[in-house]
């Protein structure tokens, strides 16, 4: 289902003597000149963490978990990475969640910054990953990835419910891959703002809890303390800072009893595969295309062994041999679970790229231009039009005379310009990809069959503990994996000789097809669709669907349409459009543990249906795979890597393939 998109609206700023002032919630962000100290003093120090951070050292857990609600002006995290960075091991990694409804507007972050000269390298590195405050999760690096903040846009109790495998008190513990160790309670007052104390909030952070959990705040308001007592945790009031007389914290009460009712929070863990533990860091990846090149480059840089098998020779030979594959999104003023996974990938996938395009990779993104050519397209460009007023980072709509200026060809109508978007070379991606010392290729390897003995998978004379099938729509060729509903979509790129007017053009146009700048004095052009088609073999026909479609593309000039060259490939797609990536679920198995959803979709089970152990797929991206794969490899990656999770459970559920078992169950209801 899908509907209107809420947009994220950025926080009601002022300045009150040279304070950050809320208009909205009537509060300041902090006090005057101690906002450095308070902070350490009711975070960093009554969560204990000095002392926690150093004793990583001694322990085998090498994560440490920080959730705050209310991510301000990004202060606490400063200072915690601060911290970290001093007392924290190398080898440790440190995963702060933020939730912030209201975030700040990039200018006005800035602003709040230049207060603080000490902190100054570490907020230039936070203000230049700064994401596009669109809602969800984004996931921003620091220190080569040592630390990782989620930033998370949107109402608290949403988002840190997206961190819960099924909201049972009793089975949760069991299936999640982490727990909180610190919580920084720093919205505005309850009487303020109720909403960020809601009795929903501390539920869920009982949840997400576990035995050494502790809490901290500058509230000492009573309500909280309630709030606290009646979910688990036991609070006492200690000295706040300065001229604040108390404040709270607050340790899991490991004698609490949980209530046993029904809760609004419950959802069956359908998605989720028991969590098993692997003899070895060693991965077979099946398939040298951008899927199988991603996550054995994902799980290397992990430190995993990986061996990729391809039935060719050479990488990118299938649908990733596309030498000018377009960085596509999907924007829409609606929201679906398609469309908030392709504004997630998009975002992920073009902050990737960006360094590394025209460098360790051929490609440029310098910007493409999205047409509306039917009723439709043209009807949703105007619903867009008003979403992106609040992203204009995104894309802007432009007349026809900078559509002309923008592409340096003479358009017929204006579009939609996407800056950060472009074209790249998938086969040099490829080959930057798996170019690492921890990946081996070993091509002209077909396989047929998969094997499972002494707890590996054994491929050829190779074998490991996990496997992961990447080899796009031949994916369900295997015994185990025989269900999944992957469609085979052919389809054929036209190379056309390039023009003195033709070379002009300076980024990709794309509308009932696409055309690419010139690249070694030609131009491509495509592609078409050819649904269950399997052949490799281009086709004359296409050829001059190609050249209908290019002619019918709204620029004011004649094409040179003699072709001299093409290029045909096969897509992987599933039925509703969205990838499959996930581990592999046994059907008798699924089937029979959920089988209450066939009466009840919403019935709540709390069991985990037989996986394969260690099995993966990754497959049916379609034609935007390059958007699409960075994101999903880097959320498999942390599934296989037993990662605390970065992304929210509605992607693992969006992206499953036991999601087809489930619809197969639910779709026998009378």
């Amino acid at each position: 289902m899908s509907h209107l998109s809420e947009p994220i609206l950025t926080a009601k700023l002022a300045w009150r003597d040279g304070v950050p002032y809320s208009e909205s919630f009537q509060d300041i962000y902090y006090s005057k000149d101690v906002g450095l100290e308070e902070a350490r003093h009711v975070f960093l120090q009554a969560n204990q963490l000095f002392a926690r951070f150093e004793a990583l050292r001694h322990q085998e857990k090498k994560y440490f978990v920080i959730a705050e609600a209310g991510f301000g002006t990004g202060k606490n995290f400063l200072l915690t990475v601060e911290s970290w960075l001093q007392h924290a091991p190398v080898d440790a990694e440190l995963i702060y969640y933020s939730a912030e409804q209201f975030p700040l507007s990039l200018t006005d972050l800035q602003q709040c910054l230049a207060l603080w000269p000490a902190l100054s390298e570490l907020a230039g590195s936070l203000i230049e990953q700064y994401p596009v405050l669109t809602p969800g999760f984004h996931v921003l690096p620091f220190n080569g990835g040592r630390i990782r903040l989620v930033l998370m846009l949107g109402d608290v109790v949403s988002m840190f419910q997206q961190l819960l495998r099924c909201g049972d008190p009793l089975f949760e513990p069991s299936i999640r891959s982490c727990a909180v160790d610190a919580w920084y309670l720093d919205g505005f007052s309850p009487a303020k703002n109720a909403v960020m104390w809601c009795d929903d909030l501390f539920q869920i952070m009982r949840l997400l809890s576990h035995q050494q959990t502790t809490i901290s705040t500058y509230s000492a308001a009573a309500i909280v303390k309630e709030r606290l007592l009646s979910h688990g945790f036991t609070s006492e009031r200690v000295p706040g800072f300065a001229s604040k007389k108390h404040m709270l914290v607050a340790r899991f009460d490991t004698n609490f009893q949980s209530p046993v009712r029904r809760s609004r929070l419950l959802k069956t863990p359908w998605y989720i595969a028991p969590v098993v533990d692997v003899p070895s860091r060693k991965a077979i990846v099946i398939g040298a295309g951008l899927a199988g090149c991603f996550i054995a480059h994902d799980l290397a840089q992990r430190g995993w062994e990986v061996t990729v098998f391809d039935e060719h020779a050479s990488l990118g030979q299938g649908a990733s041999g596309n030498r000018q594959a377009v960085l596509y999104p999907q924007f829409s003023a609606y929201h679906s679970p398609l469309i908030a996974f392709m504004l997630s990938a998009y975002l992920f996938a073009q902050r990737f790229y960006r360094p590394l395009v025209g460098q360790a990779f051929d490609g440029c993104l310098n910007g493409m231009l999205q047409l509306a050519t039917t009723p439709r397209e043209i009807a949703a460009h105007e619903r867009l039009a008003s979403w992106l007023k609040y992203y204009s980072e995104l894309g802007r709509f432009v007349d026809v005379d900078e559509a002309s200026q923008l592409t340096g060809l003479q358009m017929k109508s204006g579009g939609l310009y996407v800056s950060h978007s472009g074209w790249i070379d998938s086969q040099s991606l490829c080959e930057f990809l798996i170019k690492h010392p921890r990946i081996r290729f070993r091509g002209r390897q077909s396989v047929d069959s998969l094997n499972f003995y002494d707890n590996h998978w054994v491929i050829h004379d190779d074998a490991a503990p996990v496997l992961v099938i990447a080899n796009g729509y031949a994916a369900n060729r295997f015994a185990e994996t025989h269900w999944l509903p992957i469609k085979a979509v052919a389809g054929q790129m036209t190379y056309f000789r390039s023009n003195a007017v033709s070379e002009r053009l300076q980024i990709p146009v794309c509308g009932e097809g696409h055309i690419l700048p010139q690249r070694n004095q030609t131009q491509a052009f495509g592609a078409t669709y050819h649904l269950n088609s399997h052949s490799f073999t281009p086709q004359v026909i296409d050829d001059h669907v190609n050249a209908q479609r290019l002619q019918a593309l709204p620029i004011d000039w004649d094409w040179d349409l003699q072709p001299v060259d093409h290029w045909a490939g096969i897509r992987a797609a599933a039925p509703d459009y969205l990838p499959l990536v996930g581990p592999v679920a046994e059907v008798e198995s699924f089937n029979q543990i959920y089988r209450g959803l066939a009466a009840d979709s919403r019935h709540y089970i709390a069991g985990l249906a037989d996986h394969y152990p260690g099995l993966y797929v990754m497959t049916g991206f379609g034609s935007r795979g390059l958007t699409t794969i960075p994101l999903a490899s880097e959320l498999l990656a942390g599934l296989i890597h037993t990662e605390p999770p970065t992304y929210p459970n509605s992607m693992l559920a969006t992206l499953s393939p036991s999601r087809f078992l489930r619809q197969g169950l639910i779709s026998r209801q009378s």
